[in-house]
């Protein structure tokens, strides 16, 4: 038995729909990628142009974390873990900072661990992790 966050639930049509946090998380990476401006996980590496999309670096996080846990309970928190570790990353002030540092310029640092910590705290992870 593995553990089930709930995002949010919702009534339609006499029938209380549950909607998964993973899934959830899911989506909204997925939508985060595909809308216009997109946000970025890293700098390009020396030399390139090419910037690592968010959505895409906490759902490859997620998969990689997966491999790391001993059941499905702990695949579960991992994978969980994964989506929210760099989601501080979604705000306007971090992506300035990412962009200004590929342009050699020096900015304040923007925290970003924070987000993705208080999710997880939210969420009670800490609370279903082995002993």
């Amino acid at each position: 038995m593995g553990l089930d966050f709930i995002a949010h639930v919702r009534e339609e049509d006499g029938q209380w729909l549950i909607h998964p946090l993973v899934e959830h998380l899911h989506e909204t990476a997925k939508l985060a990628g595909e809308n216009a401006g997109k946000f970025v996980a890293h700098t390009p590496p020396k030399g390139s142009d090419q910037w690592h999309g968010l959505a895409e670096h906490l759902l490859e996080t997620a998969k990689l974390a997966t491999s790391f846990g001993r059941n499905e309970q702990e695949n579960q928190m991992l994978h969980l873990a994964g989506l929210l570790h760099d989601l501080g990353k979604y705000q306007d002030g971090f992506q300035k900072y990412l962009i200004s540092a590929h342009e050699g310029k020096k900015i304040a640092k923007v925290p970003h661990a924070m987000m993705g910590a208080l999710a997880a705290y939210n969420l009670k992870l800490s609370q279903n992790l082995p002993r």
